[in-house]
């Protein structure tokens, strides 16, 4: 059914008022990182980061600055920037500033992706910001850099205020995820890379042969995450804080040590994560086939009990 005339007025409008709201919060996300660098600049403080031997602003600004693509590197890539930073209070602040600009961003950012036609409403969002900064967009264009990344432009940084501990940052290697799909899902996944491909026609025809209630295994490789993990200090208004733990990608800043007004106790990680351990050495209570079944969609069958006792 067509969407009438005025409902499409009222998407156009609200869509003009939605990229507006954006391009000025992308102005005081550009603002909010010249405050954060100024103060880092003026205050030098204790850092340690993942690979980079010089923490100074320059430094810090290439980080918070990251928000665009690598020409020729998938969209879906996340650059690391592990880090710890010893914050004084107002530093930390502007930190939080900071992150509450990306989120009234990431908020507006939603709203779009709502708006009528769906399908371009970030793209249109991400080609208008870049309108707004031509200067901008040239540096980044000279220097290999091709378009807005929304998720990099929002994703936040973890500022803690409370006093610290220990950090302990190292390398989670989960090595696969395993996710259950049905016949008809695999069968959707391979028409979408072209049912007149010989390679997908030939995996149709083995889908074909399968009960159609045969559950299948959609088997992707994990890359390594680099996890922190925080233990609090005991205060007397939180005798007994609870560490917490999570994925780090971007910064953590934290209060410098009580004692030494440098960073907390912290272990580092290597530089690479370990090799993950060899076949010989997967799970024995794995219920997935060794082979894909589906090579081009990464789909395995389940181990069945005439499999197994073979």
């Amino acid at each position: 059914m067509p969407i009438p005339t005025n409902d499409l007025l009222d998407n156009d409008r609200r869509r003009f008022e939605l990229i507006h709201q954006a391009s000025e919060c992308f102005d005081r996300i550009l603002a909010a990182i010249d405050t954060v660098c100024e103060r880092y600049e003026k205050e030098q403080p204790h850092a340690w980061a993942m690979n980079t031997v010089h923490t100074n602003a320059d430094w810090l600004r290439r980080v918070l600055s990251d928000m665009w693509h690598d020409a020729g590197v998938a969209g879906n890539a996340t650059s690391k920037h592990t880090a710890v930073i010893a914050a004084s209070p107002e530093l930390r602040e502007a930190f939080h500033t900071l992150n509450e600009l990306k989120g009234e961003f990431h908020e507006i950012a939603d709203e779009m992706k709502g708006t009528q036609p769906t399908y371009n409403s970030q793209s249109v969002l991400k080609e208008e910001i870049a309108k707004q900064h031509p200067q901008l967009r040239a540096h980044l264009n000279t220097a290999g850099l091709a378009r807005l990344s929304l998720k990099k432009t929002w994703r936040r940084l973890f500022v803690f205020d409370e006093p610290v501990r220990h950090v302990g940052i190292g390398w989670y290697v989960s090595g696969r995820s395993i996710v259950k799909i049905s016949v008809e899902d695999a069968e959707k996944r391979l028409i979408k890379l072209g049912a007149d491909q010989p390679h997908v026609a030939i995996q149709l025809k083995k889908l074909a042969n399968l009960p159609p209630g045969e559950p299948l295994a959609l088997v992707r490789k994990q890359s390594p995450l680099l996890r922190c993990n925080i233990q609090f200090a005991e205060t007397d208004e939180n005798p007994k804080p609870r560490p917490v733990a999570f994925n780090s990608s971007m910064p953590l800043i934290v209060p410098p040590d009580l004692h030494t007004g440098l960073l907390p106790p912290l272990r580092t990680p290597p530089a690479q994560p370990h090799e993950p351990r060899g076949e010989s050495q997967r799970r024995k209570d794995t219920k997935v086939e060794d082979s894909p079944f589906l090579p081009s969609i990464c789909v395995h069958r389940y181990y069945t009990a005439d499999s197994s006792a073979a």
